[in-house]
């Protein structure tokens, strides 16, 4: 994990790989493969994610636990939402509802936002819009600021597409103050770049075009570092 929060992602993964190899310990294989997929997931090799969610799901299944389930399920659709399978995606996030542990867990959060952006890219506005009311709730109550940061960057997209600039404009800069209260080197620093990205978006909308290229250089900063 050390490795992996500072940018050493290749290194992790082999760690990660020999120490899959090293162990029968099914729980510990369940997490192994979570760490995996999560590196693939960030490094933009969707199906190969999948391949390590298909192989959670199989210790999900042999263990009988509803709360591994779920999880596995949130990271199926999550893949399959980036892969562009929508239905499919929608599908697995239910799947996960299903079996996730209530409204003080922070994977049923994942999963209402995982639905929203589903709903976003289907044109389901109003669909899109309940998921993330209710992946906030979870955030505020269970006092969760990456998530609730991943919703604010939703919501200013929303809006964005909605027309609403102004709206726009006010969830991309709560979500990049709240990105501000993040350690960077973590794994929350992709989230950082998302919330300098929608500010720019919407600042670009607005017209000030200045200040949308000065929040466009900053993540450029923050990728090369």
């Amino acid at each position: 994990m050390r490795l992996y929060e500072q940018h050493d992602q290749n290194a992790a993964v082999r760690i990660w790989r020999s120490a899959l190899k090293a162990t029968d310990r099914r729980e510990d294989c369940f997490q192994l493969l979570g760490y995996l997929y999560q590196a693939h997931m960030d490094w933009g090799k969707y199906r190969e994610a999948i391949e390590f969610g298909h192989r959670q799901l199989g210790i999900s299944e042999e263990l009988d636990s509803p709360t591994m389930r779920a999880e596995t399920y949130l990271n199926l659709a999550r893949a399959h939402e980036r892969l562009g399978g929508l239905e499919r995606a929608l599908s697995y996030a239910r799947h996960s509802l299903y079996n996730e542990c209530g409204t003080q867990c922070r994977t049923g959060g994942l999963v209402h936002l995982t639905v929203a952006r589903v709903y976003l890219e289907m044109g389901g506005f109003s669909r899109a819009l309940e998921g993330l009311q209710g992946a906030h709730k979870i955030a505020t109550s269970i006092g969760d600021p990456s998530l609730e940061l991943q919703v604010y960057v939703t919501l200013s997209e929303l809006f964005g597409r909605l027309q609403d600039n102004n709206k726009s404009a006010t969830y991309a800069s709560k979500a990049y103050d709240l990105s501000r209260s993040l350690q960077l080197g973590d794994l929350n620093s992709s989230h950082h770049r998302a919330a300098l990205l929608r500010m720019a978006a919407a600042l670009r909308k607005q017209g000030d075009l200045g200040d949308a290229h000065d929040y466009c250089m900053v993540c450029i900063v923050f990728l090369q570092a």
